[in-house]
This record gives structure tokens, C-alpha cells and sequence, in this order.
């Protein structure tokens, strides 16, 4: 049995050791799914500002071309005032890249920064050459200004491509990782849950175990071990719940029966403890059969037993109850083989009347019985006329458990 609880605790702990191992890989599966998710998110989010980079200059070249043509056209100081104002305006986009930038993109910005500076250069020599009033010049430079502001702008738009297919790239890893972490969440959550209900049903059968011991625990502690019949301790406990109960309900009496065993003493001397017990389980299993249902049979020790009956009425009623179980008790009994004559003497009290408390109930019920004893009665109720009993003939109730 030690080594089967011993099983069973090892099972038990092993069940909550998984579990917690479970619930510690899922927290930790969330920690590096947060993580993970959130290193991509910046990466992503700085890969979008890279992208914004590379198409704000691809814009703004595009924008200055354009106010390159408007500006070779314009007859008037307004309409050349556009591409005045708007040279070098992707040179802050490109610094930002090259400060900011990956590896790549810093690179390329820094290369795309030197074409960008002699496109200015030029656009800037362009005006100084209108100003100048010299046109042979004017549309020289706008010729080499054109060609590197194609360069510029195809340089960008590879860039924003590129950062696109990054971009493209992250995010197709990151749903991988997602399903991959997906996958391993709902595997562990599985395992998770059965560990749940396994160590549920554990921890339940735990409980049905201990009510078990419990409930074993207080039979052993209210019932006499060889009969399985009640104890003095619990027989006192019922006396007294059954007089608050009389006590509640005026027209219900209770009524105890004190049987002590003749000529046992011979039985045990002859045949041995053996068939004493024997026979004492006998006397018990007569009277349980004998009781009815909310009765209370007792072995007090030795050979003296007692009932408790509730719901007894009157004095009659209590001795009709006597006299059957005096008859149920006595008869022939084979004990290790030998018949044996079984008889008793029974006593009886009953509450209220002249037993005024428990304490009463049970010394009226043990003068009764000594009055059947002594005139071989079988039955008697006790007589307050007939009590002349000395302290020494109260053996029943002395020092009660």
C-alpha cells in the first residue's frame, strides 16, 4: 500500500511538474512571439521610412526637372523662379538616409549625394548663365542637367524598388515565424490542456481519497472495531443530539437499552477470546437486524451493548422495543463449532420521565438492567421505587470514553 501512494505521489508530481514546464515553454513561446513580432514591426517600420527617402528624392528630382523644361521655356523672371527655389531640395533626404540608413541604403545615398551635388552644380551654372544673358550656355547645361536628373531619378526608383523587396521579404518571413510559433503554441497548448485534466483528475481522486480517510478515520474514531457497532463516544454524542431534539419536539421520547450478555464469562473461559469475539459479533449482527432504521446499537465493552430509540412515544412502546430485541438476541449460536445458548438482560430508560438528562438516562437504563439480571427478567424498565442501587453497581457509565 506504501509503495502504491508512494506511486501515486510520484505520478501526481510528475503530472504538476509537466504542467508547469507546459505553462513556462507557452510563456515563453509569448515572450518570443512579442519579441519576434516586434523586432519585425521595426524593422519593417524602418525599411518604410528608408522607402519614403529614396521616393521623396526620387520626387523632388522629378519635380526639378520638370522646373528645369518650365525654366528654358519661361520669357519671365516668375516662371524661372520655381527651379531658383528648388534646387537641392533632395539633399536633406539623402543626408538623412546616409545618417540614418542601413548598410545599403547609406551607401547608396552617399554615392547618389556626389551625382546629385554636380546635378545642383549644374542647375546652378544654368542660371548663372541665363543671368549672364547666355543662351548657347543656357541650353547646354539644361542638356547635361536633363541627362543626370534621368540617372538621379532611375537611381532612386531602384532604391525604392529595392527597399519594396525587402520590405516584401520581411514580411513573408515574419508570417513563417508566426505559423512556425503558431504551430508550437497549439502543440503545447494541447499538451497543456490534457495535463490540465490529467492532473485535475488526480488532484480529485487526491480529495475522494482524503474524504475516504476522513470518513474512515471518524468510523474508527465512533465504532467499536470487532462489531462495527457505534462506541461509548459516539453513543453519548447521540444521546445528547436525541434529548435537544425531545426537547424541541414536546410529543417525541427516547427511550435506551442496556443488554449485558449472561453466562459470557464462560464462553470466554472455555472455548477461548476467540470464540468470544466470535460470539460477540453475533449478538451485534442480532441486534443491528433487530434495530430499526434511525437506532443506534453500541457495544460499550465486554459483553454490554446498548440501543439508543428515538421516536419512542411512552413507557409501553419502549418495552415492546425491549422485549424484540430481547427476542432477536436470544437463541442457539454455533461458535467454533459448539452451540452455544445466547441470552441477555436487558435495562430501560426513557426520556423524559423519571430520567431527567442524559447522565439519568444512562443510569436508569443500568438499575434496570441490574433488576432483570438479578430476577432473571429478561426485559425491565426502571422503577423509581425499585432503586436502591449502590454507586458500585453503575459499572455501564463509569469513566465514559
Amino acid at each position: 500500500m506504501r509503495i502504491a501512494w508512494m506511486r501515486r505521489r510520484g505520478v501526481a508530481r510528475g503530472a504538476v511538474t509537466a504542467l508547469a514546464i507546459g505553462l513556462s515553454m507557452l510563456a515563453g513561446l509569448a515572450v518570443i512571439s512579442t519579441r519576434s513580432s516586434s523586432a519585425s514591426m521595426s524593422t519593417i517600420t524602418a525599411t518604410q521610412q528608408h522607402s519614403r527617402q529614396w521616393s521623396d528624392v526620387y520626387l523632388k528630382i522629378s519635380i526639378e526637372y520638370e522646373q528645369l523644361i518650365d525654366f528654358v521655356r519661361a520669357k519671365s523672371e516668375v516662371g524661372k523662379q520655381p527651379l531658383i527655389s528648388s534646387i537641392g531640395s533632395a539633399e536633406a533626404n539623402l543626408r538623412w538616409l546616409v545618417a540614418n540608413g542601413d548598410r545599403a541604403d547609406a551607401t547608396e545615398a552617399r554615392a547618389l549625394q556626389n551625382t546629385y551635388g554636380g546635378y545642383s552644380f549644374t542647375l546652378r551654372a544654368l542660371v548663372d548663365a541665363d543671368q549672364r544673358g547666355d543662351r548657347a550656355e543656357v541650353l547646354l547645361d539644361a542638356e547635361q542637367a536633363a541627362l543626370s536628373a534621368s540617372a538621379l531619378r532611375k537611381q532612386a526608383s531602384v532604391n525604392v524598388a529595392r527597399n519594396g523587396l525587402e520590405m516584401s521579404a520581411l514580411l513573408r518571413a515574419a508570417q513563417r515565424t508566426n505559423a512556425r510559433l503558431l504551430i508550437a503554441v497549439g502543440v503545447i497548448s494541447a499538451v497543456d490542456l490534457v495535463l490540465v485534466a490529467f492532473s485535475t483528475l488526480v488532484l480529485l481522486a487526491y480529495q475522494r481519497g482524503a474524504e475516504r480517510l476522513a470518513t474512515e478515520s471518524r468510523h474508527r474514531a465512533t465504532h467499536d472495531s470487532l462489531t462495527g457497532t457505534a462506541n461509548r463516544s459516539l453513543l453519548h454524542e447521540r444521546i445528547d443530539d436525541a434529548l435537544a431534539r425531545c426537547d424541541r419536539e414536546a410529543d417525541v421520547g427516547v427511550a435506551l437499552l442496556l443488554l449485558d450478555l449472561n453466562r459470557f464469562k464462560e464462553v470466554n473461559d472455555t472455548l477461548g477470546h476467540h470464540a468470544g469475539d466470535q460470539l460477540l459479533i453475533e449478538v451485534a449482527s442480532r441486534l443491528t437486524e433487530a434495530a430499526r432504521r434511525d437506532d443506534l446499537v453500541a457495544r460499550l465493552g465486554g459483553d454490554e451493548f446498548a440501543v439508543l430509540l428515538p421516536g419512542v412515544p411512552d413507557a409501553a412502546t419502549a418495552v415492546e422495543l425491549g422485549e424484540r430485541m430481547h427476542g432477536s438476541l436470544c437463541g442457539p449460536a454455533t461458535v467454533e463449532g459448539v452451540t452455544v445458548a445466547v441470552s441477555g438482560s436487558i435495562g430501560i430508560s426513557r426520556y423524559p420521565g423519571p430520567s431527567s438528562d442524559a447522565e439519568k438516562l444512562l443510569q436508569h437504563a443500568d438499575i434496570a438492567m441490574y433488576t432483570a439480571k438479578r430476577g432473571h427478567l429478561g426485559v425491565a424498565f426502571y422503577d423509581p421505587d425499585a432503586d436502591r442501587h449502590t454507586a458500585d453497581r453503575l459499572s455501564v457509565i463509569a469513566d465514559p470514553a
